[in-house]
């Protein structure tokens, strides 16, 4: 990066961490090639991987001294909450459809 430091912050996730959230979506990934993955199911899993992103900061394990860089990644997060709530208004409206809850 020109004029610029960027850090990543590896101790930021305990390698337990790391290593259950790749197991649960190499699960999902095995789950929707060996049968049908509902929509209300698929809605489910994005939510939960994406609140996990949000709830376990994956936005701030870099420190940067570029403003242009902490604007990327504050981006990056809000864009992720507002495709969060688009994912919660679909599924409110998924489960009304399908008369679920």
């Amino acid at each position: 990066m020109k004029n610029g430091r960027i850090v990543f912050d590896k101790d930021h996730f305990p390698l337990e961490v790391v290593e259950r959230t790749l197991t649960f979506i190499k699960q999902k990934i095995e789950e929707v090639k060996s049968s049908d993955l509902s929509l209300i199911s698929a809605i489910n899993i994005a939510l939960k991987i994406e609140n996990g992103m949000i709830e376990n900061n994956y936005f701030k394990i870099f420190s940067a001294d570029s403003e242009r860089f902490k604007k990327v990644l504050n981006d990056l997060e809000k864009g992720t909450m507002d495709h969060i709530h688009d994912i919660e208004s679909k599924r409110i409206e998924v489960e009304s459809f399908l008369n679920i809850k």
